[in-house]
């Protein structure tokens, strides 16, 4: 699930674009679209909770306790924990559409992530990444298609 989070970072800002640039119709298509990719952060959350509980673990096989009085509570952590928690909120309807809440999303998986942006070059075709994207692809189609039958997306019962 590591590539969650690369997909939501670059996708999320072209979708935000286009619901601002159509027409009524299609924002709440769009909407919902969003929708699915702020409930599979979810999926990143578990991810991140998994691989700090590995750290944990790997700091008690090596008997490295006295690691935690060198250590100072930081920026970094009040990210990770966000980035954590916050996506759990987009189990509720209400939040889902929430563009304020994504865009906080957004801002703190891109925080670190400035170098990435700025040296973005494909310099060959690399089909790991095509397989990652296709692995996105076919999580997002499963998880809208979850959500339409559970009428979790936003705007469901209303008329379009």
């Amino acid at each position: 699930m590591e590539f969650v989070d690369s997909a939501y970072r670059y996708l999320i800002p072209i979708l935000l674009f286009i619901l601002i640039s159509v027409s009524n119709k299609y924002k709440i298509v769009l909407f919902r679209l969003v929708a699915v990719c702020n409930v599979l952060l979810i999926f990143h959350s578990f991810f991140v909770a998994r691989q700090l509980y590995g750290i944990y673990r790997l700091i008690h096989v090596f008997k490295l306790q006295d690691v935690s009085y060198h250590y100072h509570f930081g920026w970094f952590d009040v990210r990770m924990g966000l980035i954590m928690l916050l996506p759990f909120l987009f189990v509720f309807k209400r939040f889902q559409k929430s563009i304020l809440l994504t865009l906080l999303l957004l801002f703190l998986l891109w925080w670190d992530k400035t170098d990435v942006l700025l040296n973005f070059e494909i310099s060959s075709f690399d089909i790991v990444l095509l397989i990652k994207i296709l692995n996105y692809a076919c999580l997002y189609i499963a998880a809208y298609a979850l959500l339409w039958l559970l009428q979790r997306l936003p705007y469901q019962q209303e008329k379009i």
